[in-house]
């Protein structure tokens, strides 16, 4: 698979102005425009320094967006500009979301910490077979949560995550591989160290945990994260990225391979 790498940064910040109480709205206001003036000037620097295409940047104070713009381009080639509704990729972002509706699954009694996350992705049967790893049963959700599953492969060889054609030939498959495909990859190989002995980082712990959110719910992964996180906090534009950049979503930006 090509790995399409991010250039185009997404620089959220959150700057607290704070006003004394005897200061009248319009000092406040005239603060406000002095830290954005300070910040376009910092981030024009930014993108040329680091030759990043383009950004959108959002400033809120006391929870209200007081500023938001874009900078630089969406798509150089055509020459989109980057503007306030540009989507982009949050990327691993993506995990503390996938960590809070786990961990609502288990407020709301309906998974524990101890379990063991292939029992619940109905892989029992294939990681209690002679010819996988044993270790694979001692894996729980929470080691998956803390990067201590033991599967290692940030430091110990390429992501699967990121190796389509390998996979792909791997598990002689037709077409790209889906998530169920990345899983069973995963048992196929062994572990790099015990379950619960080291952090690793592993993004294959937290694809296994979306799968856990759609069988315990009988829901789709983006509707889950939308359902028990996205609506109550009012975000109403979020929605699933695709593995390439023809999958681009209506009005996200384009992406650069250094």
């Amino acid at each position: 698979m090509r790995h399409v790498c991010l250039l185009c940064a997404l620089l959220l910040l959150a700057i607290r102005v704070s006003a004394a109480p005897d200061q009248s709205s319009q000092d406040s206001q005239n603060t406000i425009d002095e830290v954005t003036q300070a910040l376009e000037s910092k981030m024009r620097h930014f993108l040329y320094r680091h030759g990043v295409p383009g950004a959108a940047v959002g400033v809120a104070v006391d929870g209200r967006i007081v500023y938001e713009q874009g900078y630089g381009w969406a798509d150089v080639d055509q020459e989109v500009p980057v503007t306030p509704q540009s989507r982009f990729r949050i990327a691993s972002i993506t995990k503390p979301f996938t960590a809070v509706a786990i961990m609502q699954l288990v407020e709301q009694g309906k998974l524990s910490l101890d379990d063991n996350p292939f029992d619940v992705i109905g892989m029992a049967d294939l990681i209690r077979s002679p010819e996988v790893d044993p270790r694979l049963r001692d894996i729980t959700i929470e080691h998956c949560l803390k990067h201590t599953a033991g599967f290692g492969h940030r430091e110990h060889g390429p992501d699967p995550m990121f190796q389509e054609d390998h996979l792909m030939k791997t598990l002689e498959l037709d077409s790209r591989p889906n998530n169920m495909d990345l899983v069973r990859y995963v048992i196929s190989q062994k572990l790099v160290q015990p379950p619960g002995s080291s952090y690793d980082y592993s993004n294959a712990g937290y694809t296994i945990l979306g799968l856990v959110m759609e069988h315990i719910t009988g829901t789709p992964y983006d509707s889950v994260i939308k359902q028990q996180i996205a609506a109550p906090l009012d975000i109403n534009d979020i929605g699933l990225g695709g593995a390439h950049v023809a999958d681009r979503l209506a009005g996200e930006v384009m992406y650069y391979d250094p």
